[in-house]
């Protein structure tokens, strides 16, 4: 019995130890255009002033709507002399609670979290397949990944929505209501990260239709 956990309980490890890493060799700082407007757009929505003023705007006449002088990553907002982040309100909020949780330093563990949960998901996919060894055959490459860990270390959206999807997958391969409520919560909380992304919920509620055999594994 206890041989047939191990794979299960080196998976979890496995699972642990790329958050760990992901934390140790995080960049922690809003680096560049996208790292920097999702970290901004979190601020603002801890703040709850999702529109900032935009003193520029208000001054050239050959920029009367504001366009020329806002920040990258954002545009004019509603009201003239404001901007609004132009990001999908999915991950900025879970980064939102993150720094409520945590202060500054919580935006910046969303993407190592999300990377574990990665690596678990990945593990449960393949499991739900081909068996537990399958699966932690795939949780060691996924945690290894260059382009994963890349990622990771980063304050950006590619992880976190990678992690939901394959989240979402991964419980549609289970039964019981808790894994369909589970399945939904995730692929609505990607589509949410990601809205480009949408049709792929679409292999989720296959999945959830056609049952947890669908795969070929139990």
């Amino acid at each position: 019995m206890a041989f047939e956990r191990l794979p299960r309980s080196l998976t979890l490890c496995i699972s642990v130890l790329a958050f760990a890493l992901a934390v140790r060799y995080g960049t922690f700082v809003p680096w560049g255009t996208d790292a920097a407007g999702y970290i901004e757009s979190a601020r603002r929505w801890t703040n709850g002033t999702l529109a900032q003023p935009e003193p520029l705007a208000l001054g050239p006449s050959w920029n009367p709507d504001g366009t020329l002088t806002v920040p990258l990553a954002f545009r004019p907002g509603t009201e003239r002399g404001t901007d609004v982040s132009i990001y999908p309100l999915g991950y900025p909020v879970v980064m939102a609670a993150a720094q409520r949780l945590s202060g500054e330093f919580g935006p910046f563990l969303v993407a190592p979290l999300f990377f574990g949960a990665l690596v678990w998901g990945t593990s449960q996919v393949a499991t739900a397949i081909a068996g537990p060894w399958a699966g932690l055959l795939a949780a060691a490459l996924m945690a290894a990944s260059p382009v994963g860990f890349v990622s990771a270390v980063q304050p950006m959206s590619d992880v976190p929505a990678t992690a939901l999807w394959v989240l979402a997958w991964a419980m549609s391969l289970r039964a019981g209501l808790g894994a369909s409520a589970a399945s939904g919560a995730a692929c609505a909380m990607a589509i949410m990260v990601r809205p480009n992304l949408a049709p792929l919920g679409a292999v989720v509620a296959w999945l959830q239709v056609a049952g947890p055999g669908a795969s070929g594994g139990g």
